[in-house]
């Protein structure tokens, strides 16, 4: 699976210490952020299962699985396990304490190996156009 437009949040590169260069191999767990409009830059169409959580996951939203890889789905849903499930949005790289209790409920690995094939840092947004001036990585 090849995935462009993969965004990698400026929290996630200043508090968690993200680095990655091009050509690296590197373990990562994803999440999609459903679209909405008003919303800018890469958007992905997904389409794949519901995944149920064995446990609790206190950070909410569900799993979507495509292709044997995890997303985290940060809406709230009532979807049922197993049903195929279409989700428009924005991809990025889930934070480790995601990670952590994205496993925890699912009872399994979420993080799968990607090969990085760019790497593009995106100009921060202009007051009045959306996305709250923050510098962001893809």
């Amino acid at each position: 699976m090849k995935l462009s437009g993969v965004l990698v949040t400026p929290d996630l590169v200043g508090s968690s210490g993200f680095r990655a260069w091009v050509g690296a191999v590197l373990p990562l767990a994803l999440e999609i952020h459903p679209w909405q409009p008003g919303h800018h830059g890469a958007e992905s169409e997904l389409t794949g299962v519901a995944v149920p959580f064995e446990r609790d996951c206190p950070l909410g939203g569900w799993v979507l699985e495509v292709a044997g890889v995890a997303f985290h789905v940060t809406e709230a849903s009532d979807r049922d396990p197993g049903s195929v499930a279409r989700v428009r949005g924005a991809v990025s790289v889930a934070d480790g304490y995601l990670v952590d209790e994205l496993e925890r409920a699912l009872g399994r690995s979420v993080e799968r190996h990607w090969r990085v094939e760019r790497i593009v840092r995106l100009a921060p947004a202009r007051p009045g156009q959306g996305g709250g001036g923050d510098p962001a990585y893809r």
